[in-house]
Parts: C-alpha cells; structure tokens; sequence
C-alpha cells in the first residue's frame, strides 16, 4: 500500500491537473451513485440470467424477437404485480 500511496503523492506533485480531474472525476461518480444510480430489488426476476451471458442473449433477443421476449416477461413477472394479476 505504501508504494501505491507514495506513487500516486510524487504523480499529483508532478501533474496537479491530472491530479484535480481525478479528484473531479471521483466526486462525480460518488455523487451520482449516491443520488442518481437505480437500485433495482435483488430478487427482481431477470429475463435470461440464467448463466453467465443472460443478459447478452436477453439483449439479442430483444433485436431479433422482440414479441417474443415480452410475452415471455409478461407471463413470467405478471403474478408479481397486482394490477396486472
């Protein structure tokens, strides 16, 4: 950890712009994280996450039958949500 701590000080010394947009770019992100990112539940069902590529077969799905892959949302998510029920 020392090295990594004495490199990135020697870094900001020799390029404080460099050093700034980092910092700049970092608040940026914790602030959208904390005020703008979509916390989705984590037992939301997921259309085709059943391995590892789910969701790029959900997405080739989605350009090649799109029918197909709503029908398939609707019927597998419509008992968790009342109105549609």
């Amino acid at each position: 950890m020392a090295p990594v701590v004495r490199f990135a000080t020697e870094l900001a010394l020799q390029h404080p712009v460099l050093a700034g947009a980092t910092l700049l770019l970092i608040v940026v992100w914790g602030v959208h994280q904390l005020f703008f990112a979509i916390r989705y539940p984590s037992n939301l069902p997921r259309v085709g996450a059943k391995s590892f590529f789910g969701g790029l077969r959900a997405r080739w799905r989605f350009h090649t039958d799109a029918p197909g892959l709503y029908r398939e949302v609707y019927e597998n998510v419509r008992h968790l949500f009342w109105v549609l029920a």
